[in-house]
C-alpha cells in the first residue's frame, strides 16, 4: 500500500510537470502537433488529424508519457539493487513500455475511427 501511495504521488508530480510543459510553456519546435511522438502514432496508423484531434491526442500523450517516466522512476526509488542493473532494466522497461503503449493508443485511436 506504501509503494502504491509513492507511485500516484510521483505520477501526479510528473503529469502536473509534462502537463505545463506541454501545454503552458510551448517549445518552439515541437509545437502541437510537431512533436516526434505524435509523428509516430499519426503517422504510422495513418489518422485524420483535424485541430481537436491533436489538442486530444496531445492530452493523451502526456498521460501516456507520465505512466511510462513513472514506473522506471519507481523501480530507482524502491529496488535495492546496484545502481548499473537499476539503470539497465529500467532502460529495458522504458523502451518496452515505450512501445507498447505508443502502439496501443495508436490502435485504439485507429479502431476509434480516427
Amino acid at each position: 500500500m506504501q509503494y502504491l501511495l509513492w507511485y500516484l504521488i510521483i505520477f501526479l508530480i510528473i503529469l502536473l510537470v509534462l502537463y505545463i510543459l506541454e501545454f503552458y510553456i510551448p517549445d518552439k519546435k515541437n509545437t502541437l502537433g510537431n512533436s516526434k511522438v505524435y509523428n509516430f502514432i499519426s503517422k504510422k496508423f495513418n489518422l485524420n488529424m483535424g485541430k481537436k484531434r491533436v489538442r486530444i491526442l496531445s492530452k493523451i500523450i502526456v498521460f501516456a508519457n507520465t505512466f511510462i517516466l513513472s514506473i522506471p522512476i519507481m523501480m530507482v526509488l524502491f529496488v535495492n539493487l546496484n545502481y548499473l542493473e537499476v539503470l539497465g532494466i529500467s532502460l529495458l522497461i522504458f523502451t518496452v513500455l515505450i512501445l507498447i503503449v505508443y502502439n496501443f493508443i495508436g490502435y485504439i485511436l485507429k479502431k476509434k475511427g480516427w
